[in-house]
């Protein structure tokens, strides 16, 4: 056998199991997105399916633990929260999650800007399916707020932006930042609440 023959089945052998391996690290992060939807999984004689796993563990728990201390159940579509709720939910999380607290805290502007469109029929659109900032651009049109105020709002939905994304060169959103958003957020949601028709 020459050098060139050897090669070649060298080269022969290892062609499948290096395309597998390819394949596998090429689909490594889809298939990765794909399994926590899995419902069920067989392969030989293993058969999983998790909706009737859970009625099993559920009659196990009807057989094991007291009625009276059920749970109710979770219902499907969370009641619509205010600003108000959504700004004390904040305070609550900013202590042990600023930036999720900054993220928040912003949802609350989001909701009443929603709400003063609403409330002045400023917008030609739906509001839910504009920005913050296009509702805030609406009421400026109509002359419900004003240039500073804009601006005010452009740089908070910045300061968003960088405590969910990041920045680069600047560091994690701290304690008193997150504190000082949501102070910043209730000030402004209190002056939204006073546009009216």
């Amino acid at each position: 056998m020459d050098w060139l023959t050897f090669i070649s089945s060298v080269v022969a052998s290892l062609a499948w199991p290096v395309a597998a391996i390819t394949v596998v690290f090429l689909l490594k992060k889809p298939l990765g997105a794909l399994l926590p939807n899995l419902r069920n999984l067989k392969y030989k004689d293993l058969e999983l399916d998790f909706g009737k796993e859970l009625k099993k563990v559920e009659e196990k728990a009807k057989q094991v633990l007291p009625a009276a201390t059920k749970p109710k159940a979770i219902t499907k579509q969370p009641k619509e929260r205010d600003s108000s709720q959504i700004i004390n939910e904040a305070k609550r999380l900013f202590e042990e999650f600023p930036e999720p607290a900054v993220a928040l805290a912003w949802t609350a502007v989001e909701v009443e800007l929603m709400d003063a469109i609403s409330r002045t029929a400023s917008s030609p659109d739906y509001p839910p399916y504009n920005s913050a900032l296009r509702n805030a651009m609406y009421l400026n049109e109509a002359g419900y707020l004003g240039e500073d105020k804009i601006d005010l709002i452009k740089r908070m939905v910045n300061l968003r932006n960088i405590a969910v994304h990041g920045h680069k060169g600047l560091g994690p959103v701290t304690v008193d930042d997150a504190r000082e958003f949501i102070a910043l957020t209730e000030w402004l949601v209190k002056d939204l609440k006073e546009i009216k028709r």
